[in-house]
Formats: C-alpha cells, structure tokens, sequence
C-alpha cells in the first residue's frame, strides 16, 4: 500500500495550485484548532463546507496567511495539523481564491497518510464545489488510483493468510468518476470495472445495463468485447434463474449471437457458440412445449397446429422438428368436431 500512496503524491503534487503560495514566517507552530474529522466514503452525500462556531476554525485572520501557516505545517511534517488547518480554511473562506488550493492539499494529504476513503471525497469536493479551479486530469488520475487500490485492498490478513477482498466498497468510486467524466480518457474502463464489479457480487441484472454503457457509448475502446461478452454471461444467469421466461432466454441468446458477430476473434467465442446453442435449444423446448400443452393438456388441435407450426418456423433444424411435423399430420387428418377439441 506505500507504494500505491507514493505513487499517487507524486502524481498529484506537480499540480498543487499552491506551490507559490507564500509562507508566514513563524516559530514553533501550534496544533490547529479544528481537527480533522474521520469518515468514510461517501461520494453521494458530501455536504458543503461551511463556517464552524467551535470546529474547523482557523488560526490566522485571512486565507492568505492560513493558507501560508497551513504550508508550513507540511513542511516541517506535521500533516495531521496541517490537514486540519486546510480544512479550516475552506470551511471558514469557501469562496475566496485560496479555497480549491486548500482544498486540493487537505486531500493529498489525507493520500499520503493513507486514508484513502477519505482522500476520495476529498478530491470530490473539488467537482462538487470548485469545479474549473483545480488541475482536473491530475484529480481523475487520482481517484482512480484510489479506487483501484481499494479495488484490491486485502481485509484480515494475518498469521499467512492472504484475507479476503472487497470489491463492493470500491463501487461508488467508480460509479462516481464515471459521472465526474463519461469522456475520461480511462472512462471505459470505470465503466467495466463497474459493471464487473456488480457481476462479482451477483448482481446480473445491473451487471447487464453497466457492460451495455460500454459496448454503446466506448464501442472503440479495448474493453468494449469484454464486456459484450461478460454482459451476455450475465443475461444467461438471469435466463436460468427463470426458466419459465422466453423473454429473458431470448434476449441472452440475442446477447451471445451479438457477441460472436461483432467480436469473431475474441477468446471466448467457442464458449459463447456453444452457450448460444444451449439457449437455442432450451427456447426450442419452450415452444414445442406450449404446442404439446395444446395438444395433450387443453385438447384444442387447431392451437396446437399453429404452436407447432410456429415452433418449425423458428426451430427447423431441431431435434423434434420430426416429431412436430409428423404430429402437424396427424392432427390435420383427424375429425374435426364442434366441441372444444375443435376449437
């Protein structure tokens, strides 16, 4: 993880707008008045830096001069105050020009002590709330580090044990940089590791619109037939998890016939014919049993005509198609009666 946090800081830290800010001259600078407060990502519900009567107080009587102290704070490497007095800044100056500086060094800050969750936000509130007034290409970069690291971050790993992932607490990182910048020279793949992440935590149904956002709106980029495929897994399971519904079988059976027109070369492709097939197969079964339900269950021959009928339209080459034809005969040579069985 002190890797990924150094590689991150360096990033970030050529596109510090306040890298010229001037420093005060001081001794033996005190502790800030408003410590940070912990939290975890929320990306969806950041509320708006305000002015504080106790918390987030600053210590000096402009933003020039606190911006200045907050600097110095950093370099004699006192980055939890000089977090803090960042922050300050911000709640008690929001709008003046010092503000998306202050801003931009509370969350590298919060990167280089390795509360990325945090950091997230942090740099999130540059789009919320300064959107046009901080190096926005070197923001992107940086959260979507984070939430690659998130991504593969390791929980209860000990005595030799790799522990386990959690790739569901990244999902809003992702969701989240994709709405910052649909056009993001990375936005493609956001958008798969979206949809891949939904997938991995069994959610087919939003696994299937996520991976669709990428063969539609990035058809180009390298991750379009990943996810043409992936979506087409996705509908399957939806298909087998109703096995009564032609509607969810016919569209991942549309999915697959898509995937191996558009993407013949790709590495799942003798996989994908022979899903098609087996979807193929079982919608065949749908419709040849609703022509035999008409005709051994309702009794009614000429329903049973058209079923069978139908299902030779769409299913020539089947295995029953013998079966259908010679059964179409048979109901044609019989007696036609004006009761139900008529009908």
């Amino acid at each position: 993880m002190r890797s990924i946090r150094t590689g991150l800081c360096r990033c970030i830290a050529a596109a510090l707008l306040a890298a010229g800010a001037a420093r005060a001259q001081m001794t033996t600078p005190p502790e800030p008045k408003a410590p940070e407060l912990e939290t975890a990502s929320q990306t969806d519900a950041i509320e708006r830096k305000e002015r504080g009567l106790l918390l987030n107080r600053p210590s000096k009587d402009t933003p020039a001069a606190q911006l200045a102290y907050a600097a110095d704070l950093k370099a004699a490497g006192r980055l939890r105050s000089a977090t803090g007095e960042y922050l300050a800044l911000v709640h008690e100056w929001h709008g003046s020009a010092e503000a998306p500086a202050a801003q931009l060094e509370a969350a590298t800050l919060f990167l280089a002590r390795d509360r990325l969750a945090r950091a997230f936000d942090e740099f999130q509130y540059l789009f919320n709330f300064f959107a046009g007034r901080f190096p926005h290409e070197a923001v992107l970069d940086a959260q979507f580090r984070i939430a690659n690291a998130i991504l593969t971050e390791r929980h209860m790993a000990f005595l030799g044990l790799k522990g386990f992932t959690d790739p569901q607490a990244a999902l809003p990182m992702f969701r989240q940089i994709a709405r910052n910048a649909p056009f993001w020279k990375h936005a493609a793949e956001v958008q798969y590791r979206v949809g891949w992440i939904l997938e991995d935590t069994g959610e087919d149904i939003d696994a299937v619109d996520a991976y669709a956002i990428v063969t539609q709106r990035y058809p180009e980029s390298p991750f379009a037939a990943d996810a043409a495929f992936r979506r087409a897994l996705c509908l399957r399971r939806v298909s087998l998890s109703c096995p009564r519904d032609e509607t969810q079988c016919r569209a991942a059976l549309s999915a697959f016939a898509a995937f191996v027109r558009d993407y013949p070369q790709h590495g799942g492709r003798e996989q994908a014919e022979s899903l098609r097939e087996e979807l193929s197969e079982k919608l065949a079964s749908m419709y040849y049993e609703r022509a035999v339900f008409y005709d051994e269950i309702a009794r009614r021959p000429k329903a049973a005509v058209i079923a069978y009928r139908d299902f030779l339209q769409k299913f020539p080459l089947s295995a029953r198609a013998p079966a259908a034809t010679e059964r179409i005969a048979e109901l044609a040579a019989m007696p036609q009666t004006g009761g139900k069985g008529g009908k």
